[in-house]
């Protein structure tokens, strides 16, 4: 679940939209209602969007699409689902997550097709600038995401993450990689938040990032 810090909340009170990818059932539904935003939510379990559908019917300015979000369209996953409720659900395999969630395990997996954002806002019809701010929760998949956006990036003018110093999934991206396509794309961090650590050093962030053009803040 997303962390609210003071910055973040400054950023959500300067905007009027936000993109969440990787919404799970929608637990920041009545903190993005408090600030009167319009909110795009975007999940790929089926049941679980069930449930995010449930959470926000009764909300103004809140949808919610049925979506696997990576960088490439067509393409079938096996999507492995977690028995957290499926918030530890991710393309790929486990591999130092459980040093910190050692109880967290896959129960199943389903295959899901995947698309791009870019694709997804030309056959929605999205306004290009109606989100200002994205956050990204899709366990270790957060590059996936962002490579397949990169012709509606310069659109957001925040980008808030949650991501690892270390190989929590196989194949999944680090801080590392998100550092450098964030210096790449011309978005400076100004927030970074570590949630969760093992005895190791291994730990989990959550980072905003602010675009380095922004009149925001």
């Amino acid at each position: 679940m997303m962390e609210v810090k003071d910055k973040l909340r400054k950023v959500l009170s300067s905007v009027t939209g936000v993109l969440h990818v990787g919404a799970n059932n929608g637990r920041e539904a009545a903190l993005y209602q408090s600030f009167n935003l319009s909110v795009l939510w975007i999940e790929p379990i089926p049941e679980i969007y069930k449930e995010l559908k449930k959470q926000i019917s009764k909300l103004e300015n809140q949808i919610a699409l049925n979506e696997l979000i990576v960088d490439e369209d067509g393409k079938e996953y096996m999507f492995n689902i977690a028995n957290n409720n499926g918030a530890s659900s991710s393309l790929f395999d486990f591999s130092g997550h459980k040093d910190i969630w050692p109880d967290v395990k896959f129960i199943g997996s389903m295959p899901l097709n995947g698309i791009s954002l870019g694709t997804l806002y030309d056959r929605k019809k999205i306004e290009p600038n109606k989100y200002q701010v994205l956050v990204i929760d899709v366990q270790g998949s957060e590059l996936l995401v962002l490579q397949g956006a990169r012709e509606w990036l310069s659109e957001f003018e925040f980008i808030h993450l949650e991501v690892a110093n270390f190989d929590s999934y196989k194949n999944g991206c680090t801080t590392t990689d998100i550092e450098a396509f964030m210096r790449e794309n011309k978005y400076i961090e100004i927030e970074r938040e570590c949630f969760a650590k093992s005895t190791n050093g291994r730990k989990y962030f959550n980072i905003l990032y602010k675009k380095v053009s922004s009149n925001f803040l």
